[in-house]
């Protein structure tokens, strides 16, 4: 961690006038999970904006791995950053996210990410195509783990010194590709980098074919490139890059010949933390139910939004013959027939559903509409 404490040094020193960052919390199964948030100072709530979940590794807290630049980027590409603070693992004797190594250990913390998500996305317009993972070793880890589990909410993630956890591999199986982005050094002595140790970690190579294979990359594609050797730090970097699979997603390794368990800084051959962000801005989480296109005729609207059980609908120069209300994992939560007429006013009676935020997809034979709603109570 010394490259990540030399950089928080370089950052205390740069003062933001308008950029924000605070300390926050919630209750999730009956435990109170804190984070810190950044706002970047170009924000505006007229635009949508990417999210990064930025995870730290083991022992560590959200505060202190603001020390990985994140926010300092944040200010310039506009994008905002939380980083979440694990619960404390009595077996490891630090704050641990609970990624599957330790199976005494369940906090559900794939629950209490995807939460976290749904309270930011309240508070901010955050483009919901564009929510990310990166951490490190433990968090690296955990990246992995949200790459299986929470592919529907992440659209790319990028792990630093932690791989794809042993006892959830075989039933990693996501519904989509999924870009993955991994450094790691070679003589890192925590996480060994051909996966001997600690416990129930793979090695990277075994990380590496696993999501090569899921997302159908052509493995004979890869493409290998050796970087400027530039920094007198003792290591070289090599990049290995599988370009050609479904979906336009990607695979990228960067692996750091003779490199320890670090996070590497501005005065590496590489930072770490701008190449993440390099990676993770290409890529975009578009499920079906997420086509926003303008389809339908003039007059078309939804309201209120925020709203509780109760929508107004115009229905304005369209037919509506089917309405879908889908939550943020596109699981469609009620669906409703009908044979509404063009130039009418109509209300919507919905289920109650809990708060978070939804999209509402109207249709007729020929167009449709989907609509990014907050709703609930």
């Amino acid at each position: 961690m010394k490259q990540i404490l030399t950089l928080a040094i370089l950052i205390s020193i740069v003062s933001f006038s308008y950029s924000q960052t605070y300390s926050d919390g919630f209750s999730f199964n009956g435990k109170n999970r804190t984070f810190n948030v950044h706002i970047p100072a170009l924000y505006s709530p007229t635009e949508a904006v990417p999210l990064i979940l930025a995870l730290h590794g083991l022992g560590d807290s959200g505060p202190g791995f603001q020390a990985t630049g994140f926010s300092l980027m944040a200010d310039t590409a506009n994008f905002i950053v939380v980083y979440p603070t694990a619960l404390f693992d009595q077996l490891l004797g630090g704050n641990a996210w609970d990624n599957d190594l330790n199976p005494f250990y369940d906090e559900d913390d794939v629950g209490f990410l995807n939460a976290l998500i749904d309270s930011l996305s309240l508070d901010y317009n955050i483009d919901q195509d564009r929510v990310y993972a990166t951490g490190y070793s433990m968090g690296g880890f955990m990246c992995h783990r949200l790459a299986c589990q929470l592919s529907d909410r992440i659209a790319a993630i990028a792990s630093v010194s932690g791989t794809l956890p042993q006892p959830i591999q075989s039933s990693c199986n996501p519904n989509r590709s999924i870009p993955i982005m991994h450094m790691h050094g070679t003589a890192d002595a925590t996480i060994a980098y051909d996966g001997s140790s600690p416990p129930f970690i793979t090695s990277v190579d075994v990380t590496m074919d696993h999501w090569v294979a899921h997302n159908q990359c052509d493995a004979s594609s890869v493409v290998t490139e050796s970087l400027p050797d530039i920094a007198s730090d003792s290591y070289t970097i090599d990049t290995y890059h599988w370009n050609q699979c479904e979906a336009s997603s990607e695979v990228l390794l960067y692996k750091i010949n003779n490199g320890p368990h670090t996070w590497l800084g501005p005065s590496n051959d590489v930072f770490a933390t701008q190449e993440i962000w390099t990676f993770l801005r290409k890529h975009t989480r578009t499920p079906e139910f997420t086509n926003t296109a303008s389809v339908f005729n003039e007059g078309f609207s939804v309201s209120p939004n925020p709203f509780q059980q109760t929508l107004r609908l115009k229905t304005g120069a369209n037919k509506i013959e089917r309405i879908t209300l889908f939550n943020s994992l596109g699981q469609t939560i009620w669906t409703k027939e009908t044979n509404w007429i063009e130039e009418s006013e109509y209300t919507l009676n919905v289920p109650q559903i809990p708060l978070g935020v939804y999209w509402l997809r109207v249709e007729n034979a020929d167009a449709q509409e989907t609509i990014k709603l907050v709703g609930g109570e």
